[in-house]
């Protein structure tokens, strides 16, 4: 198997779609989502990696075999800056491309409605304290034909670890759903532990990190 990791000085302009496929493609604990959003294919890429494409494509690194997108590590230098960036010049973007769904309170929405509910409710909130050892934010999807390679996964993120503390950053956290054991499974896996958040916890959301 023929496999080189690089890093892209602007994927948006030429793995974005490449990229968004993956993600969809392991949205669904970690196997494909696309029956799940029929006819939304860039739903869950906007949600989970665009903001990273678009907001810090310099900090972006994909897992290629023979040019083909299999795994990415998407990261942010400075977290809080990719925020406040994501609030201004994101959030708004993604709002008027997914206008809230129009159905009545006792009605059920179906998943792909429920993500886009998501987003007119969503607030960035993340404690002090996980900024205090970890000022970067990483995301990472691979598919499930390489993910259960550890090498892979270990030269993807040593890459991508390397950037960030070539430009000043000495950690960086990963932000997980309580009920995704799969995420949790994998983030620990390459050395990533549980931060505690003492009082400051914050509801269906946990925050994993590591330093360097």
């Amino acid at each position: 198997m023929k496999l080189c990791i690089t890093i892209k000085l602007n994927p948006t302009f030429h793995n974005k779609s490449a990229i968004y496929d993956v993600c969809l493609k392991t949205c669904d604990d970690g196997l494909d989502g696309t029956d799940v959003f029929p006819g939304q294919p860039e739903l869950i890429g906007d949600k989970l990696v665009g903001s990273f494409l678009t907001l810090n494509p310099e900090f972006c690194f994909v897992l290629e075999e023979d040019d083909r997108v299999c795994g990415y590590a998407l990261a942010a230098l400075d977290a809080k800056q990719f925020y406040n960036k994501f609030d201004i010049a994101y959030m708004p973007e993604l709002l008027a491309k997914y206008p809230l769904p129009a159905k009545d309170a006792q009605e059920m929405l179906l998943p792909a409605e429920e993500v886009i509910a998501g987003f007119h409710r969503y607030k960035v909130d993340v404690p002090e304290v996980v900024y205090k050892h970890h000022p970067s934010l990483i995301r990472i999807g691979i598919l499930p034909s390489f993910s259960s390679d550890p090498s892979l996964v270990k030269k993807l993120l040593s890459c991508t670890l390397s950037a960030l503390k070539a430009n000043g950053s000495f950690g960086v956290y990963c932000e997980i759903h309580v009920g995704d054991k799969r995420l949790m499974d994998f983030y620990s896996k390459v050395g990533f532990l549980e931060i505690s958040l003492g009082t400051n916890t914050i509801e269906d959301v946990l925050f994993f990190g590591r330093t360097f």
